[in-house]
């Protein structure tokens, strides 16, 4: 597939999301809570969100995870564009081994998104001060 500029400025928060799961630093759950709020409001479904994971950012950013000299500030957005862009539904023959190393992590990622996909609009979950009232004329 070839990449469009709208597939890449989609894909950029996923990527950047995603990014954080290889950074030499103990994620906490607000961490999490904050990956998968990027996660969620993305179009891709959750088959999908695995495979752009897997696929495109493990291969790419795995060798952080076995350095000893790793990263743990964060990529560079351009960087990630410029490595990722070009793997944008490329399936390798090999599929990358190090993805155990955070398989339950990725899973209880998957589950915080799927809670907040399942949540009705946030705007209706405001307190009733509020909330417009209907009898406001």
């Amino acid at each position: 597939m070839i990449a469009t500029n709208a597939t890449v400025e989609e894909r950029l928060p996923v990527w950047n999301a995603l990014s954080e799961l290889f950074l030499d630093t103990e994620l906490q759950e607000d961490d999490h809570q904050s990956i998968a709020r990027v996660l969620a409001a993305s179009p891709y479904t959750e088959k999908k969100l695995d495979e752009i994971l897997r696929f495109e950012v493990t291969p790419v950013l795995k060798w952080n995870l076995l350095s000893i000299a790793d990263e743990w500030a964060g990529f560079d957005e351009a960087w990630l564009r410029e490595k990722l862009e070009p793997r944008i539904d490329v399936r390798p023959w090999l599929r990358p081994i190090v993805f155990w190393m955070m398989r339950r992590r990725w899973r209880h990622l998957l589950g915080v998104v799927l809670k907040l996909r399942d949540v009705p609009n946030q705007a209706a979950q405001t307190t009733p001060e509020l909330r417009p009232s209907v009898s406001d004329p």
